[in-house]
C-alpha cells in the first residue's frame, strides 16, 4: 500500500523543501501530489515558520509555466517566485528522498480564468453567468487545461496528474458566503447546474437540440419547484424525475449526453497530450462523486485512458467504490485506486471514524491512500493517521 499526501507549493515553501520532504519521508510517506493550480481558498497553517495563512480570491498557477505555449487563456501565475519555484525544487529532489511526485490539477473552480475571459463562464438555463466556475465545454478553456497538464507532464517527473473537478459543478459551487434560504431538492439543483454559456447552446444546435424551446420548459420546471406553497421543494425524486425527461423529451435527452461528452473528451484531450510527452503519466480522476457531491467522471467511457480513480469516503457508498474497484480491475490495465482520506474532518486522527474509513478503504483494496492535507493538520495528527493505516497492513 502506498501512502500519499497532498500538499501545497506556499506551505513547502515555508517550510523548505529539503525540510519537508526529509519529514515526509520520516514519516513514512512515498508520494507527494503537489498543487499545480488552485482556486480560491484561505488556509491556515499551525507549522508555518513564516506564513501561517495563505488567502487568494480568485485563484491561480502555482508552478512556472512555458507561457508561449498557451492560447487565448493566459496563465496567472502567483507573484511570489519563491513559492512558484518549489516546483522545479521538487522535481530536482524527490529522488533523492526516494518518494514520486504527482500533479494537484484543479478543473474549473478557477475564478480568474472568467475574469480574465469572461465568455468561459458557466451560465445558468436563466441566463445569469456564474464566475465562480468555467465551462468544460468552452474550446479556450478544453485548450488551457490541456496545454496546462502537457505542460506539466514536459516539465517534471511527475507520476500522474489527478484532475479534481473537471466536470460540471453544482450551480453554486464556490459562492462567496452564500445565501440560499430556501430547501432546494435534488432535481432542481440538477437543472440549475446545467449550462445555457454560448458554446454549450451552439454545441447543442449544432446537434438539433431546439435550445431556446429546451430552456423555456426548463424555466417552466424551476419555476413550479420555487413556488412552492410550503417550506419545501415540491420536485419530485431525482432520479425519478432525470428519467422521465430522458424519456419524454428528446431535447433534455441529447444535451445532458452532450454535456457528458464534453467532459468526456476533455479527459481524452488532455491525455492524449500527457501521454505524447510522458506515455506513462497516469490521468486521475474522481468518481462516484466530485468534492462538492455533484457526479464524478462517466468511468465506463474514460476508464482505457485514466490510469488512476479516487474515492471519497466509500464507507458511505461501499457498493458504488466495489463497483469502481471491480472496473478497474476488469479494464486489463493497470488502473490504480486510490482512497482520498480527509483526516481530521471532524473528528480527528483517533476517532472511529477515520479508522473505518481507513479499514474500508483496504477492503476493496486500494492501492494507495493519500492524506488530506499536509500542510494543515499537525505532524502528530499525520504521523498518528500513518500508524493507523500501517497497522491495518498487518491485520
Amino acid at each position: 500500500m502506498k501512502l500519499e499526501s497532498w500538499v501545497y507549493p506556499w506551505d513547502m515553501a515555508s517550510a523548505g523543501v529539503d525540510a519537508m520532504l526529509s519529514e515526509m519521508r520520516d514519516l513514512g510517506l512515498q508520494g507527494l501530489r503537489i498543487a499545480s493550480n488552485y482556486h480560491p481558498i484561505g488556509t491556515l497553517s499551525p507549522r508555518s515558520k513564516n506564513r501561517r495563512i495563505l488567502y487568494t480570491e480568485l485563484g491561480g498557477v502555482f508552478f512556472p509555466v512555458r507561457p508561449e505555449r498557451y492560447g487565448r487563456i493566459r496563465p496567472q501565475c502567483w507573484h511570489e517566485a519563491e513559492v512558484l519555484n518549489v516546483w522545479p525544487q521538487v522535481a530536482e529532489r524527490v529522488d533523492r528522498y526516494g518518494m514520486s511526485m504527482s500533479a494537484w490539477t484543479i478543473g474549473m473552480f478557477q475564478p480568474w480564468i472568467t475574469h480574465q475571459v469572461p465568455d468561459t463562464a458557466r451560465v445558468t438555463p436563466s441566463g445569469d453567468a456564474i464566475p465562480s466556475m468555467a465551462c468544460p465545454a468552452n474550446p479556450d478553456v478544453r485548450a488551457f487545461f490541456t496545454c496546462l497538464c502537457a505542460d506539466l507532464a514536459g516539465q517534471y517527473p511527475i507520476e500522474g496528474i489527478h484532475l479534481e473537478g473537471i466536470s460540471f459543478h453544482h450551480y453554486n459551487y464556490g459562492w462567496v458566503r452564500p445565501r440560499i434560504l430556501i430547501d432546494l431538492a435534488p432535481w432542481t439543483n440538477f437543472l440549475m447546474s446545467l449550462c445555457f454559456c454560448q458554446a454549450c447552446r451552439s454545441k447543442a444546435d449544432r446537434h438539433g437540440v431546439d435550445v431556446e424551446g429546451l430552456r423555456t420548459r426548463i424555466l417552466r420546471e424551476l419555476d413550479h419547484c420555487f413556488e412552492a406553497p410550503g417550506d419545501t421543494d415540491r420536485a419530485p425524486p431525482m432520479e425519478q424525475r432525470y428519467h422521465e425527461w430522458l424519456q419524454t423529451d428528446g431535447d433534455f435527452a441529447k444535451f445532458v449526453s452532450l454535456r457528458e461528452d464534453a467532459v468526456v473528451q476533455l479527459i481524452q484531450e488532455i491525455s492524449d497530450a500527457v501521454h505524447a510527452i510522458r506515455p506513462g503519466c497516469r490521468i486521475g480522476v474522481w468518481s462516484p462523486i466530485e468534492v462538492d457531491g455533484s457526479a464524478g467522471v462517466n468511468l465506463e467511457r474514460v476508464m482505457r485512458v485514466v490510469g488512476s480513480v479516487l474515492v471519497w469516503e466509500p464507507s458511505k457508498r461501499l457498493d458504488a467504490a466495489r463497483r469502481i474497484r471491480a472496473a478497474t480491475l476488469a479494464s486489463g490495465r493497470d488502473v490504480h485506486l486510490s482512497h482520498f482520506q480527509a483526516c481530521g474532518w471532524p473528528h480527528g486522527a483517533d476517532s472511529p471514524e477515520v479508522r473505518h474509513e481507513l479499514e474500508t478503504a483496504y477492503s476493496l483494496p486500494v492501492d494507495s491512500v493519500v492524506f488530506y492535507n499536509y500542510g494543515l493538520v499537525r505532524q502528530g495528527q499525520m504521523r498518528r493517521m500513518i500508524e493507523i493505516a500501517r497497522s491495518l497492513e498487518r491485520t
